[in-house]
């Protein structure tokens, strides 16, 4: 399932990552958000929040989630076990506001 999030709203971008079918829990996270079609950054190299249980997050303002399209890409790099490993996660879609 795509994560979705509606226009002009404040939102949060969560996700896990995985170790041998495990939840892991890295020490740090950093996460970069790029437009569709090209490399044209909503987020650059951002710090993401890292939950006991391992859930990163990143908060997106309104401004950030301004755009209605599909197809964003969310590349996270994180440290586990002292080691860096890299994640890309697409395609991420923002809906369109729900005001009639």
């Amino acid at each position: 399932m795509k994560q979705q999030f509606i226009v002009n709203t404040l939102d949060t971008f969560k996700t896990w990552i995985y170790e041998n079918n495990r939840r892991a829990v890295p020490s740090s996270a950093r996460i970069t958000v790029y437009r569709p079609g090209g490399d044209l950054r909503l987020a650059d190299d951002e710090a993401m929040s890292i939950a006991s249980d391992g859930l990163l997050s990143y908060s997106l303002s309104a401004s950030q989630n301004s755009e209605p399209a599909e197809n964003y890409r969310a590349a996270i790099t994180y440290v586990l076990n002292g080691a860096t490993s890299y994640a890309t996660l697409s395609p991420v879609r923002k809906l369109d506001d729900f005001r009639g």
